[in-house]
């Protein structure tokens, strides 16, 4: 999906913009609630995320509202939504 999104905003451009984002761990979400070990998954992403939660719905919805609302000079870009877990 990255480098799709990369040759995609190179092809588009200048007249359209495209950008990825990549979530990382999203509970609340019907595809986790309903597991098992829902709970125990949620906290281990919280534990290795350096903000030390684990991310809701909303704070994905943001990254679709960031790039439409941000800088026209932003394209082939991978905003990266996990709290900063895959930094660990």
């Amino acid at each position: 999906m990255i480098h799709l999104s990369a040759c995609l905003a190179k092809a588009l451009a200048p007249e359209i913009r495209v950008n990825s984002i990549a979530p990382g761990f999203v509970g609340d979400t019907r595809w986790y609630n309903d597991l098992p070990d829902y709970e125990e998954r949620r906290d281990r992403a919280a534990k290795s995320s350096p903000l030390r939660r684990a991310a809701g719905p909303a704070d994905v919805v943001e990254a679709p509202l960031f790039f439409a609302t941000s800088s026209s000079f932003i394209t082939g870009t991978v905003l990266t939504v996990d709290g900063g877990a895959h930094l660990v």
